[in-house]
């Protein structure tokens, strides 16, 4: 693994343990997207200290239908999807057809909205958040990771139509009432 390599580089013989690291992998025993959470051991004779989890708060969420999120980094690579059989498999910027403004976002390190952006054969809204810098997912190269939730925009109009249509029908409703009751007045 790389988290290893990393670690047998940069901090063999160093006493320092406060660099902690998260990888997603598949495992090699079961073939299981996991996520190893990697530090430096505090005992002698030991090099590393590694817990692998399958973190389902980020791997088997519920979410509504047309709403999804990813964890990228500064190149695009999908670390984490929530269709997990993205994960470590495709790069987000190849799946939108209008990259520039994303890798604009991830240039600037900012918050960002981006309206009806084509991706997965669809037109999305994304938003775009920096994750922290301590952060470290991928112990190779330092990078900047963001977290990128997207919608489906079409999920959005039906919802708002029928709002429109509920709308005017109890408006349309109300007048006739209102007729009918001045008709019977009077």
């Amino acid at each position: 693994r790389d988290y290893y390599n990393f670690f047998q580089q940069q901090y063999n013989g160093k006493e320092d343990t406060s660099v902690s690291l998260m990888d997603p992998v598949y495992s090699w025993s079961g073939g299981d997207f996991v996520i190893n959470l990697v530090e430096r051991s505090r005992i002698n004779g030991l090099l590393l200290l590694t817990f692998s989890t399958k973190m389902y708060s980020l791997l088997n969420t519920v979410l509504p239908p047309g709403y999804g999120f990813c964890i990228i980094d500064n190149t695009g690579k999908v670390y984490i999807h929530s269709e997990a059989e993205r994960s470590l498999k495709e790069n987000f910027l190849d799946e939108t057809d209008n990259a520039g403004l994303l890798k604009a976002a991830i240039n600037s390190r900012q918050d960002a909205t981006l309206s009806n952006v084509h991706c997965y054969g669809k037109e999305h809204t994304l938003f775009i958040h920096p994750l922290s810098q301590w952060l470290v997912m991928h112990p190779v190269a330092r990078r900047s990771f963001f977290l990128v939730t997207f919608y489906e925009n079409s999920y959005m109009a039906p919802a708002n139509m029928r709002i429109l249509v509920f709308s005017l029908l109890f408006t349309f409703l109300s007048m006739l009432l209102v007729i009918l009751w001045l008709l019977l007045n009077h």
